[in-house]
């Protein structure tokens, strides 16, 4: 029974007091907590997706091995998706976002295709025939240009170094065993253009996306007066810039690919590659310049 009808079966009761005593009206004014817990949802997510850090540049080494400039980058979350890491994410742990190996005053970089609990997996089958070099001689987080010390902070770390310099001089394999994986072969190299996707067509090498596959940057629509002039082939030997024409070397799968080029025109070319997601595949093209393209 409602307050007001109360009232009035007690008997002879004012109206003043019927409205004294019935409850008071809700508010127009209403109120949502619901919307305001996901607004603050939404604001976090935002904020925590401005202040992730950022993946380290180039902060490897450069085409002569030596140390860039620019410093390592906040270390970011663990990897995932079988990639280097979330876009925008350091690959490793530590401080020290790219590990380097030294070997006769020159820097070899930790390969970007490797992350903790992926590396490389097999060695060149030529790896037999390779120079042993000795063993890792430890892991240090100061800056060194001792031979075989490994400028990282991921923990314990062993294994043995092999080179082959006269066939492969800007590589090196390491046997390698960490607090995550047991003797895995690991790839370093001293040029970071080997750390990219690179393909050679009439007499020049041109650059992909080094992020991922397909490219980043790559676009829906072939720019106008591009024409199919071949299709890409794996590069024989992993370890060496490609050489031959229309061969791309093995970090992204751009082999099998159609390559568009514009007659009279050598700044940049595109190949064809595929997004694939639930719902099907559709065509994309990757632009490939005469210059190496920054990482992501």
């Amino acid at each position: 029974m409602s307050a007001e009808r109360l009232l009035h079966a007690i008997g002879d009761i004012r109206g003043d007091f019927i409205r004294e005593a019935a409850p008071a009206g809700v508010s127009r004014r209403r109120r949502w907590p619901w919307a305001a817990a996901l607004a603050a949802c939404l604001c976090l997510a935002l904020l925590m997706a401005r202040t992730r850090p950022a993946s380290p540049a180039e902060n490897g080494v450069d085409a002569s091995g030596d140390v860039s400039a620019s410093a390592p980058e906040a270390p970011g979350a663990s990897p995932s998706g079988g990639e280097d890491g979330p876009v925008g994410c350091a690959p490793f742990f530590g401080e020290i976002s790219q590990p380097l190996l030294y070997w006769q005053g020159t820097a070899y970089a930790w390969n970007r295709v490797g992350a903790p609990g992926r590396p490389i997996g097999e060695p060149p089958e030529t790896i037999a025939q390779w120079t042993e070099l000795g063993p890792l001689a430890g892991v240090t987080a100061e800056e060194t240009s001792e031979d075989l010390w490994l400028y990282a902070d991921i923990g314990q770390v062993s294994g043995t170094v092999y080179a082959d310099p006269e066939g492969h001089p800007g590589v090196l394999y390491v046997l390698m065993t960490t607090e995550w994986f047991e003797e895995e072969w690991v790839r370093f190299v001293a040029d970071k253009r080997l750390l990219t996707s690179a393909l050679f067509y009439d007499g020049q090498l041109y650059y992909l996306d080094p992020g991922q596959y397909p490219a980043h940057n790559a676009v829906m629509t072939l720019p106008a007066g591009y024409k199919p002039v071949g299709t890409l082939v794996p590069a024989s030997d992993p370890d060496r810039l490609p050489d031959r024409e229309l061969e791309v070397n093995w970090e992204f799968g751009y082999g099998g690919h159609t390559l568009y080029a514009k007659p009279g025109y050598d700044g940049t070319l595109y190949v064809e590659c595929q997004r694939v997601w639930s719902g099907g595949s559709y065509p994309l093209y990757a632009p490939a310049t005469l210059r190496p393209q920054p990482q992501p």
